[in-house]
């Protein structure tokens, strides 16, 4: 099969890693796959595993209907016989362009996100995308829960495919050293998971209270809002903590192998335990859920290990357990893990998108398929020109009031100017009658006058410099 897989993020993440996997899955089985999705660092990664990549920028909503034009041209040119849509930006375009080319495509959901703050009127639209869809996944029973109580769909539908490791290298990491003294924090550093990194901060610091002694953090992951990370954790540099900012990286398996312990959500926490490292997950809303233990490990992998609904710990109470925990726990917790989340979890699904050849959508979905662009294109355009047309007049407000500032600025410029030349003024009569005075002081003997002079220099030079100073700024 011609599979056509659709992402729109660049920067190695939980979800890119997952693509990546679920690709290579489909690679092993004889399968094509081609990438359309944003070019970055991922890119090296795709082609090392032989996939093809297709460069697509999906978040330009204004281009909609260009960027569904194009996917479909790639469908045809490339024979595709699957396309796998992925959220976020590119779920809605894939799965338009596979319905109007009457070809099969999948709806897969990897989070608890509200869809209509995501794409507007999406919730109506996933009721005519949800029938006509050959698959549709979850990453996890509480998102499928999620999407059927929120968008009323039907929840048989769906087929939980939980993260499932690639297990090359997770199982060659040396033994994590107890207490641990490496902390890793793995995380794509977007806007979107600052909230976890606070988390992780707030734990961290704890646990430097308790074990400050060669302790050493890493902060791998790299992302649009990685400067305001930076910022984030600047407090706790300033108190003697440092941190080993690594950047992006689509081989998490060697940070994972560095560290002692891991802090993160997701895929991260998953990898971690599998590597037999102790796991602390910092929720997506800032809540620090706490450190994973044998006791609750099945109510946090239902939630994907993301920690929403998990309390907001104390962080002395999660460094107390963190330095406490045995490896005879963390084994317990890595077999559980390599049993539930191994590569075996992903066969239901590979044999879920095989089945699907064929599959066409129910009749009319063509048309369906067309109106729905049509529509979405029109609709998006709209909108990027209402936002133009509020931009501007936002502007233009903004001149007339920066006018206005501007009139009061050159106003109070003029006054600065005006002072500082009458002071610059007044030191530079100062200084002449000062100068007079001593002439007329002292005998006129030349070394005595000269003396004279030097010494009312040395008085009245700095007031006199201090004034052109004060005229040079009231100048500038």
């Amino acid at each position: 099969m011609n599979i056509l897989l659709l992402h729109e993020r660049a920067v190695p993440g939980g979800l890119e890693t997952r693509l990546l996997t679920h690709a290579r899955a489909l690679r092993s089985r004889g399968h094509r796959v081609v990438a359309a999705r944003a070019p970055g660092l991922m890119s090296q990664a795709f082609a090392e595993s032989g996939i093809e990549e297709i460069a697509f920028d999906f978040r330009s909503r204004e281009d909609f209907g260009d960027t569904v034009a194009r996917l479909r041209q790639v469908i045809r040119s490339e024979a595709i016989d699957f396309c796998d849509a992925h959220p976020f930006m590119s779920l809605l375009p894939g799965a338009l362009a596979a319905l109007a080319e009457e070809v099969p495509y999948s709806l897969n959901f990897h989070g608890l996100h509200d869809w209509d703050s995501e794409l507007l009127l999406f919730r109506h639209t996933l009721s005519l995308l949800w029938p006509r869809a050959a698959l549709a996944t979850a990453n996890a029973p509480a998102t499928r829960d999620f999407f059927v109580a929120a968008y009323g769909i039907d929840g048989s539908r769906f087929l939980c495919v939980p993260n499932a490791l690639d297990l090359e290298g997770l199982r060659e990491a040396p033994e994590a050293r107890l207490p641990p003294r490496k902390l890793l924090v793995l995380s794509r550093l977007d806007s979107d998971k600052l909230l976890s990194l606070r988390a992780a901060a707030r734990a961290i610091a704890a646990y430097a209270d308790l074990e400050a002694e060669g302790l050493e953090v890493r902060i791998s992951g790299g992302g649009d809002a990685e400067q305001e990370a930076r910022r984030e954790l600047q407090p706790l540099e300033e108190k003697g903590l440092r941190f080993d900012w690594r950047g992006p990286t689509f081989r998490p398996h060697e940070e994972i192998a560095w560290a002692d312990a891991v802090f993160g959500i997701g895929r991260v926490a998953l990898e971690g335990l599998a590597a037999r490292r102790p796991v602390v997950v910092c929720g997506v809303l800032g809540n620090l859920a706490g450190l994973c233990r044998t006791a609750g490990i099945e109510r946090w992998f239902a939630s994907n290990m993301n920690g929403r609904n998990g309390p907001d710990a104390e962080p002395a109470l999660v460094a107390a357990e963190l330095a406490a925990i045995g490896r005879e726990e963390l084994d317990a917790l890595g077999d559980w893990i390599l049993e539930h989340a191994g590569p075996k979890r992903l066969v239901p699904w590979v044999q879920a998108v095989e089945g699907s050849r064929g599959c066409i959508p129910a009749d009319g979905a063509a048309a369906l398929g067309e109106s729905l662009i049509a529509f979405f294109s029109d609709y998006y355009r709209v909108i990027a020109e209402k936002l133009r047309a509020a931009e501007a007049r936002e502007h233009a407000l903004a001149q007339v009031a920066a006018t206005q500032a501007e009139m009061s600025r050159v106003r109070a410029h003029e006054a600065a100017v005006a002072t500082a030349a009458l002071g610059l003024e007044g030191a530079y009569h100062q200084l002449i009658a000062g100068a007079r005075g001593a002439l007329k002081a002292w005998p006129p003997h030349p070394i005595e006058q000269a003396t004279a002079l030097w010494r009312v220099k040395r008085q009245l030079l700095p007031r006199m410099r201090e004034a052109i100073a004060e005229l040079h700024r009231a100048l500038d």
